[in-house]
């Protein structure tokens, strides 16, 4: 459809506030206890394992190890579970469980023909989710993507995904490195794999986003690693209440413990639907408004793509979040290839600094009535600090040099506070060096300052010299992250940048720099002086690190 037969529709007056946002507060919050455990088989002490599982409402298990003739093992299960399982192939098989006594509603179940996952689309006491077991056999490079493209068009309600991965996402401190053993070649691909899939959902690792810089391991075989999950999108990690991994007293793979606050935050209409794009345009009319003549569907040299914006929005996960305009993901989603040509006039504008996200309230947020760290935005915002997400995630990647010295000593940096005030100022010199070799990175951060919310104005601002004011790092904006992540690595490059020899490489909301030994004392004391509150910093180890080990971290970690 062209931009110019359906603009002309824009005619019918939309009420702000048609949509409306229903918090039952009144009630008090259940919560919902997910376990994720490779039980290495369910033959050999079955009774054994479920005692461990008795205050469990929800199971994902790996390994079930249940073939044709071993029915009767699920099926002894029955009287106090639903099960929806895969029968055992090379992939060794998955289920999911839920206990009895929860109100549980069946919408559908999705199994791999090859056993590698069970997807579980459901009502559990009253509320929508998509629950996914999955086993990432070593030797499998193909599932999960595919399982992502199934995910980011078939999710609804809270996604919640565990299993065992095979691999761990930092191996600086999810596996114990005393030993000297090294990464095997596929586990570094799996890696690759399993950050891809986080990518494109926008997952979170539960555990470690609960514990930043502690080491504790789910597989105790030859080398103790932490290689099972549970993840959920960054928007809907406000329902977590706690992540835990325990000791199942028996070889192999411990369980990890999630309890989710089954809280109901439902959308609902006064009125009508939303029925018809030019409804939906004329409630975005304002923001259309462009005193420079521009008009919607004309691009500019520096107009974002198509594909950009598809994938973005691909990313988003259909759930009952409450939004300031009240215009649910599912919109979106449903109505996207009427919708590029409004997101491209839109980021034109802000790219061209004709659009004051501040003072057309485009970065306005709704807060969670159950976690006031939670910032709820309208979908056209996350679909554009996606974009830009993405933009900043590869430019990370590709600043890591892979080349660690010898004989180094391995420091991990890592925020205290996930969610703060940040001055731009700290990445600002990073981004400057980009101005002339990488004009269209530096561009796109002139638009993440835009799109940023402003900190609150400090009492003793002057008005005569008034600096750059702070800007806010919400809990629920795609940007957070990376943004922390820069700083970081903005942080330990200066810290490192008068060390002889030196290496910084960039994870998920961490950076790892690799110093001399000489070095340690100095690197630890500039930490802990210059941002105490700020920065976590923890010696991993020293003394004569694998190189060959460490060369590939680089290049094979993408870090996010």
């Amino acid at each position: 459809m062209q931009n110019k037969k359906f603009l002309p529709s824009i005619t019918l007056c939309f009420d702000r506030d048609l949509w409306s946002v229903r918090a039952d507060l009144s009630m008090a919050t259940q919560t919902i206890h997910f376990v994720t455990w490779n039980v290495n088989g369910l033959k050999r002490n079955r009774d054994e394992k479920f005692q461990k599982l008795q205050n469990a409402d929800v199971v994902f298990f790996q390994e079930t190890h249940i073939g044709e003739q071993d029915e009767h093992i699920i099926e002894g299960l029955k009287n106090e579970w639903h099960v929806f399982y895969t029968k055992f192939t090379s992939q060794k098989g998955t289920a999911i469980l839920i206990k009895k006594r929860l109100d549980f509603e069946c919408i559908s179940d999705e199994k791999d023909n090859c056993g590698a996952y069970v997807v579980l689309k459901c009502k559990l006491e009253g509320e929508l989710y998509t629950l996914v077991s999955v086993y990432n056999h070593e030797t499998d490079t193909k599932t999960l993507e595919q399982l992502s493209r199934y995910l980011q068009s078939m999710t609804t309600g809270l996604l919640v995904i565990g299993g065992d991965f095979n691999t761990v996402l930092n191996p600086f401190i999810d596996k114990d490195n005393s030993k000297g053993v090294t990464d095997r070649p596929n586990h570094r691909k799996l890696r690759s794999c399993v950050n891809k899939f986080m990518k494109s959902l926008q997952l979170i690792d539960i555990w470690r986003r609960k514990n930043p810089v502690k080491p504790e391991y789910t597989f105790h075989g030859q080398v103790a690693s932490r290689l099972d999950y549970f993840f959920v999108p960054e928007e809907c990690m406000w329902r977590v209440r706690s992540c835990k991994i325990r000791d199942s007293k028996m070889r192999d793979h411990r369980p990890v413990y999630l309890e989710i606050n089954n809280v109901s935050t439902t959308l609902f209409q006064r009125d009508a639907q939303i029925q018809a794009i030019f409804q939906w345009l004329n409630l975005k009319k304002d923001l259309l408004a462009d005193e420079t003549g521009s008009s919607l569907g004309e691009e500019s040299s520096h107009a974002v793509s198509e594909v950009d914006i598809m994938s973005a929005v691909q990313s988003l996960q259909v759930s009952d979040t409450p939004r300031p305009d009240g215009i649910p993901v599912s919109f979106y989603k449903d109505n996207i290839q009427y919708l590029i040509p409004y997101i491209k006039t839109l980021y034109d504008r802000i790219h061209r600094g004709a659009f004051n996200c501040s003072e057309k309230h485009f970065n306005k947020t709704v807060k969670s009535p159950h976690d006031e760290n939670q910032h709820f935005f309208n979908v056209d915002y996350l679909i554009i600090a996606n974009i830009l997400t993405k933009r900043l995630d590869d430019f990370l990647e590709s600043q890591s040099k892979g080349l660690v010295p010898k004989n180094s000593v391995s420091v991990m940096i890592t925020p205290k506070t996930f969610c703060a005030e940040m001055r731009l100022s700290c990445i600002k010199g990073k981004i400057e060096e980009q101005k002339w070799s990488n004009p269209t990175l530096y561009q796109d951060f002139l638009i993440v300052k835009n799109l940023l919310r402003d900190a609150p104005e400090a009492e003793t601002e002057s008005v005569e010299a008034p600096i750059e004011r702070d800007k806010l790092l919400d809990q629920g904006c795609p940007l957070t992250p990376v943004l922390i992540t820069l700083a970081l690595k903005c942080f330990a490059s200066a810290l490192a940048g008068r060390l002889k020899q030196n290496d910084i490489l960039v994870f998920k909301e961490s950076v790892i720099l690799c110093i001399q030994p000489e070095d340690l004392e100095e690197v630890i004391a500039a930490v802990r002086n210059r941002d105490d509150e700020v920065y976590y910093i923890k010696e991993l180890y020293k003394g004569n690190v694998d190189v060959k080990q460490l060369k590939c971290l680089g290049n094979e970690c993408d870090g996010r």
